[in-house]
């Protein structure tokens, strides 16, 4: 079951790999999907070359298929000569089209040279899954040890694994610059006859043309786990696997972003005009200084006209103080909106990735309002605050 061969119906054949080990390749390019064959095509199966033939229109009544199969011709390149293999079991017997009376000896003779064609395929098969230990994709890699896993080269010689990949997570910080994995693993073995080295990360291919025994993945983000599989992709299409796992570290929520459109939830904890236990709900904005990390900030409170500024204490632990004035919540003894102090003393408890910048998500502290009014009582409120990222 190494590839199959379907008539078009038009005089052309369709070719498609059915995952074999080794692949198949036609004028020497791997095949992904299936393609269309019209004559002259050189096909490598293994160790074998098939050259794809379209046979002229004889004056006798056409019967016989189209296109065939024959071996490559002395024009194809020269292979080393097969190895020995173990004698394949009886293959099932192939039915082929009926062929028409009339064709003669000529017929015939084309008849035989399809059977043996595809005899030929069907024994080289059996007998490639037999000296390989049959088809590793199946069973998870021949020959694998530990991360490390290897497929036959062509002719039943065993390659050793790609060795020593390992994964280097960069210098991770706020900075997504920073946000780089690099794989590094040792030179594929001369035998395999390197073409290139393919790239994939949980499951998905991420580079297929990779020269060098080294790849920078730059689109990953911190606290990820990462399946990473290496193949190396010899000129006959043989291959080479080396596989390793990597977890990328968190960042601290302090190095966060504090920024964007916040929602604030709010009550009273500790106030002399006997409301405490009130609530109110509202939408802060923050407008950083920078892109990324911890900077000063500006902040908004919507529907008022306080406006204040944060500045990072430390901000290890994802500490904010800051402060502002304008009109909030209290109004004078005569009914009238009051200028007030605001100071907000703020703690980010949780951080995300977010638009592809370390963000702060939620965050928790107090919020205290002082009112001072001419003939009235200073008014003291102090609120508990719990925030989250709009």
């Amino acid at each position: 079951m190494h590839a199959a061969v379907t008539p078009t119906g038009d005089g052309r054949v369709l070719l498609e790999d059915l995952g074999s080990t080794g692949g198949t390749v036609v004028n020497g390019t791997r095949l992904f999907g299936p393609v269309t064959l019209r004559g002259g095509e050189q096909i490598l199966l293994g160790g074998s070359i098939l050259e794809v033939i379209g046979a002229a229109p004889e004056p006798a009544p056409p019967s016989t298929p189209a296109t065939g199969m024959r071996a490559a011709a002395s024009a194809a390149p020269v292979l080393p000569p097969a190895p020995i293999v173990p004698p394949p079991p009886t293959p099932s017997p192939v039915f082929l089209p009926p062929v028409a009376p009339g064709g003669g000896g000529t017929d015939r003779k084309k008849l035989l040279i399809v059977i043996a064609v595809v005899v030929a395929i069907v024994a080289a098969a059996i007998g490639f899954v037999l000296l390989s230990g049959g088809d590793d994709d199946a069973q998870g890699g021949v020959g694998a040890t530990g991360q490390n896993g290897g497929t036959g080269a062509a002719g039943g010689a065993t390659l050793a694994p790609l060795t020593n990949l390992s994964a280097l997570p960069g210098d991770f910080a706020a900075d997504p610059a920073t946000w780089i994995v690099t794989l590094t693993w040792d030179d594929a073995p001369a035998e395999l006859g390197l073409d290139h080295y393919e790239v994939t990360r949980n499951g998905k291919r991420i580079a297929a043309a990779v020269a060098e025994a080294t790849f920078a993945d730059e689109g990953v983000q911190p606290g990820e786990t990462l399946d990473y599989e290496v193949v190396a992709v010899g000129t006959g299409g043989t291959t080479e696997v080396a596989e390793t796992v990597v977890e990328t570290p968190e960042l601290p929520v302090g190095d966060s972003l504090v920024t964007g459109a916040w929602v604030v939830q709010m009550r009273i904890t500790k106030s002399n005009l006997n409301d405490v236990g009130a609530t109110a709900r509202m939408t802060w904005d923050f407008e950083p200084e920078c892109t990324f990390g911890v900077c000063d900030a500006t902040f908004t409170i919507r529907r008022t006209d306080v406006i204040g500024a944060t500045v990072p204490s430390g901000g290890a632990e994802g500490e904010y103080k800051g402060f502002g004035f304008g009109f909030f919540l209290l109004d004078d003894c005569r009914g009238d909106p009051i200028n007030e102090t605001v100071d907000v003393d703020l703690t980010v408890k949780r951080a995300a990735v977010q638009a592809g910048v370390w963000s702060a998500q939620t965050f928790k502290g107090a919020l205290r309002e002082t009112a001072e009014s001419q003939g009235c009582v200073t008014a003291r409120r102090t609120f508990m605050i719990t925030a989250t990222r709009a």
